[in-house]
């Protein structure tokens, strides 16, 4: 578990553009909780958190997230060659979210390469189920769902939205 944590300023550059989870790799189970995960970058995937397992995002911020470059050889017409600069949700991974805020995260956009988008998600690629009153600031790349255990009542989620957020400061420890 991640706990009233900060994770930030950290990077992940195997080779010089390769490497996923600039904050965090989670490939197990993981639970963020009231934490916040910035500032970091990753080569590839994943600016903030790279994630192939169960995420449970509470009261969490992801966000000045990068993602730098792409994959060495790429083909987009499997799947992108890049991205979430904030969450990367990999296929068979799931990610749920709850009072959290993904915005302000960014990624190289590499366009298109024989019609299909080599880059996806500057703040979130990949499919994450809604607890409900996230923020998400940009919600190209990312699949926001709302989560069975609603029980069919709105998520009150906001997307493209800029949440105003300010720079990572030290507060100091009180």
């Amino acid at each position: 578990w991640l706990t009233n944590s900060v994770v930030k300023e950290n990077a992940i550059d195997d080779e010089g553009d390769r490497g996923n989870g600039g904050g965090v790799f989670n490939g197990g189970v993981m639970l963020i909780r009231d934490a916040t995960v910035g500032a970091n970058s990753a080569g590839t995937f994943g600016g903030g958190i790279f994630n192939t397992g169960n995420l449970v995002l509470e009261g969490a911020t992801v966000a000045r997230n990068e993602v730098l470059a792409q994959m060495q050889s790429c083909a987009p017409e499997r799947g992108p060659c890049n991205g979430g600069g904030g969450i990367w949700n990999a296929d068979g991974g799931k990610v749920r979210a709850a009072r959290s805020v993904v915005a302000r995260n960014t990624m190289r956009d590499l366009g298109t390469e024989n019609g299909f988008p080599v880059s996806k998600g500057p703040d979130c690629a990949g499919v994450v189920a809604s607890e409900g009153f996230n923020a998400l600031g940009a919600a190209a790349g990312c699949e926001l769902q709302p989560s069975y255990r609603l029980h069919g009542l709105p998520t009150r989620d906001l997307t493209g939205i800029d949440p105003l957020l300010g720079v990572l400061i030290d507060n100091g420890d009180a």
